[in-house]
């Protein structure tokens, strides 16, 4: 008679197991940094795998130019590499999270 309310409490039971796996590696992204620079080598931007900007590096090269369009374009395609190789990073560590739970 109850064989059901069972399996539906086995059910939320791991649910919520998934569930605090699941806050458990958003964490862990928090933490986990990746570094990337420029296509010119000249700006170095380190970010989270959860997609947070943590530091700039415009090396002094770049800023003695004094070609603020030159530094901009240059600070945006080291973010964009950064942010790219976090979400791949992310990617990697929800994917091993994700091979984890799966039964099969």
């Amino acid at each position: 008679m109850f064989g059901k309310l069972g399996d539906l409490s086995k059910m939320m039971k791991q649910a919520k197991e998934m569930n605090s796996q699941l806050e458990n590696v958003q964490k862990e992204l928090e933490h986990v940094e990746v570094q990337c620079e420029s296509s010119c080598g000249k700006v170095t931007v380190i970010a989270t795998c959860d997609m947070v900007l943590k530091k700039i590096h415009i090396s002094q090269e770049c800023i003695d130019t004094g070609d603020h369009e030159i530094i901009e374009n240059k600070v945006i395609d080291a973010c964009n590499n950064a942010l790219a190789q976090a979400k791949l990073k992310a990617g990697e560590l929800m994917s091993e999270y994700y091979k984890d739970m799966m039964p099969f």
